[in-house]
């Protein structure tokens, strides 16, 4: 919506987003493109992608419900000092109630795959900037669940920058 680009626009704190992603990823082809354009909206925002196969190390740090390697997964950073003050993923709220849905009724891969699909084709992108916007302005006010312990250290943020 118009008020959430605004809202992105509007914030001056410089923050750097690490999404952990994969090519193969169906919810990453979805939401990726959407992370991109609400960071984008922000010129003192940055982006950056990692694999997760590649950086396995980085992915353990922020499994989903402490066990599960699902990507996307984006980490939001203070630019300058590196700290890691939120997180976001793996995907919307509601694609993730749906996709319990139908694991809960033994739903086959790819009749699953396609319902997900069709689900972000209707939402268009809108419920990943809306989830994603709000996780963002919740870690700047120091409000996300998300509790790290000298993260910056023990992942070596510095390297994936250079």
């Amino acid at each position: 919506s118009t008020r959430q680009w605004h809202q992105v626009h509007q914030v001056r704190t410089e923050l750097l987003f690490i999404t952990i992603t994969e090519g193969w990823c169906g919810d990453a082809a979805q939401i990726v493109p959407v992370l991109d354009k609400v960071i984008a909206a922000n010129p003192v925002w940055g982006h950056v992608l990692v694999l997760r196969d590649e950086q396995p190390a980085l992915m353990d740090h922020f499994l989903t419900n402490g066990k599960s390697r699902s990507i996307p997964k984006t980490i939001i950073l203070k630019r300058q000092t590196l700290e890691v003050i939120g997180s976001w993923g793996p995907r919307p709220s509601a694609a993730q109630a749906l996709v319990d849905q139908l694991k809960a009724a033994d739903t086959p891969k790819e009749q699953l795959a396609e319902q997900l699909h069709g689900w972000y084709s209707q939402d268009k992108g809108a419920s990943t900037a809306e989830e994603f916007i709000k996780a963002v302005d919740q870690a700047l006010r120091g409000k996300t669940p998300f509790q790290p312990s000298q993260l910056a250290k023990v992942l070596q943020m510095k390297k994936f920058l250079v």
